[in-house]
């Protein structure tokens, strides 16, 4: 099975050394969007720094798989 990778950029990039083992590249992709909304639930206010988020999805061979990006933007006027 081929392995893919997980990196997460939000300023800084912070590499996947890992990396996880999966049967192909769509099932590195629903794992990319679990691991973004687990993301979101644990971390929300994380996301609403109106910071740039991106999770990229590598294979082995460093090619893209996958990329989710996430921004978030609010008037904080708006916001009680």
């Amino acid at each position: 099975m081929p392995r893919y990778y997980f990196n997460v950029v939000d300023g800084q990039i912070h590499p996947d050394i890992c990396g996880m083992t999966l049967d192909d590249p769509k099932a590195a992709q629903l794992e990319a969007i679990q691991f973004t909304g687990d993301m979101l639930v644990q971390a929300p206010d994380d996301f609403c720094t109106g910071k740039h988020w991106r999770l990229k999805v590598i294979d082995e061979t460093d090619q893209l798989i996958f990329e989710i990006n996430v921004h978030s933007k609010s008037d904080s006027a708006n916001i009680n």
